[in-house]
């Protein structure tokens, strides 16, 4: 809209705007500490509700950056299914959330009967008992990502953790 001392433009639509739902990896708690377990409380939060996240992923990883060999774990909410890379980094072996049985590789395992998934409107907390072997000991870092149907997180470091 313009006006002038004699006349005015009107109003005049000259474009639209989309506004995406916010996704995002909150937090890990515990944030730091060591151990060659834990049970870590993964929160991520999509505007558009906690329903239309559909892939999490968590990698608790050493300074190299490389998911080969390295403990980077997927949940894909949609089927309740909790997926860890393999050792070199061309499978994942899968199991239900809640199901018996472990997934692991040479440098972690997940505990899958004891991983847990709340939702409470925008909020997803994935809850991953992780044990490391002691052969992944030393300083690695807690990150994660999410996505939903029309956004995702990019990757967040959210934590610090010393496997010894």
């Amino acid at each position: 809209y313009a006006a002038g001392s004699s006349a005015n433009s009107g109003w005049q639509t000259l474009g639209t705007w989309s506004v995406l739902a916010s996704v995002s990896a909150v937090s890990v708690s515990p944030a730091s500490g060591s151990g060659m377990q834990s049970s870590f409380a993964v929160h991520f939060s999509d505007g558009a509700g906690a329903t239309d996240l559909a892939t999490m992923f968590v990698w608790i990883q050493s300074a190299s950056g490389s998911a080969v060999s390295s403990c980077l774990m997927e949940y894909y909410r949609p089927t309740n299914t909790l997926y860890l890379l393999n050792d070199a980094g061309t499978a994942w072996p899968s199991i239900a959330v809640g199901g018996s049985g472990t997934l692991s590789n040479s440098q972690c395992g997940i505990n899958a009967a004891i991983t847990t998934v709340s939702v409470s409107g925008n909020d997803l907390t994935l809850t991953l008992p992780v044990t490391f072997t002691s052969g992944y000991g030393g300083a690695k870092s807690v990150n994660a990502y999410a996505a939903g149907s029309s956004a995702n997180s990019g990757w967040q470091t959210l934590g610090a953790w010393t496997v010894q």
